[in-house]
């Protein structure tokens, strides 16, 4: 009995699509896992129990090979023997999808607006086009606002008790 292959996982190197690879590729850098254990500990005090009770579920998909991109060049270079492409902003197209081989099952927009993906060349190649909601940046974008409005009003001095 042979053991299937790892699946490999292309990924546009951004901050949030990161933790793909700390979740299902397990020669990430422990400095990337903890940078993200960190990150999330308000949210998720056992970031680590988290991952392994995630991987559990994640059936084939876990362990994966997870190859993060930073560039179009680098993500052409990458996707020979890709099974799934994660874009926020690369175009995919027929040239993307040649360059993985006829693995490629899935594209996965890190966001809702699929205009950079040619839908048509993926449905010949059958190749599925998923999206994700970026609620991070929703999130993001409000705290930001809050500590414009903050400085804005000078909290930061209303609530320095030093200076008074």
């Amino acid at each position: 009995m042979s053991i299937p292959p790892r699946p490999i996982l292309v990924v546009e190197d951004d901050p949030f699509p990161r933790l793909i690879q700390v979740i299902l590729d397990p020669a990430t850098p422990a400095a990337r896992t903890a940078a993200f254990d960190h990150f999330v500990a308000h949210d998720l005090p056992d970031f680590a129990g988290w991952c392994e009770r995630l991987r559990a579920r994640l059936g084939r998909l876990y362990p994966a090979e997870v190859r993060l991109v930073a560039d179009e060049a680098a993500l052409g270079a990458s996707l020979p023997g890709a099974d799934v492409l994660v874009v926020e902003g690369f175009r995919v197209g027929e040239t993307e999808i040649a360059a993985a081989g006829g693995a490629l099952k899935i594209v996965q927009k890190y966001g809702v607006v699929t205009s950079s993906i040619d839908h048509a060349a993926c449905v010949r190649a059958g190749v599925r086009v998923l999206t994700v909601r970026r609620r991070a940046n929703i999130a993001t974008a409000e705290h930001a606002f809050a500590l414009l409005l903050a400085l804005a009003r000078k909290l930061t001095r209303t609530a320095d008790r030093s200076s008074v």
